[in-house]
């Protein structure tokens, strides 16, 4: 062999090592990319599950806000107009007592209890 064989060889040598040092490289570079990526879609599923799942009970929030509002709205609108009944009839009662003189006192103490209470609180 001689100097210029060794060359060559010595060249190719160093060729083909660093080209297997570069795949390995590579390889564990891939095997490190490829591991991030399947960490990136677990969390992205994780994270989309998560979503839906508070979108779902936003939702129903809202629905139930909604409801109870109607419901605390038909039942203030029931109380109200159950309330105008009697004041109306209170004051019917009142009338007609005082146009014949009779059970004046009694109509007047029932007219009065429906008037604010001075003692709780004015809103």
């Amino acid at each position: 062999m001689n100097i210029v064989e060794l060359i060559i060889f010595i060249s190719v040598v160093t060729v083909v090592t660093a080209q297997v040092a570069l795949i390995v490289f590579l390889a564990l570079r891939v095997r490190g990319l490829r591991k991030d990526l399947v960490q990136s879609e677990i969390d992205k599923f994780v994270f989309m599950t998560q979503l839906d799942k508070m979108l779902q009970e936003q939702d129903t929030r809202n629905i139930e806000g909604s409801d109870g509002f109607l419901k605390f709205v038909s039942e203030s609108r029931d109380w109200a107009f159950g309330y105008i009944e009697e004041v109306q009839e209170a004051i019917v009662k009142f009338k007609e007592s005082v146009d014949s003189d009779t059970g004046y006192e009694q109509a007047y103490a029932k007219l009065l209890t429906f008037l604010p209470d001075e003692s709780q609180d004015k809103v």
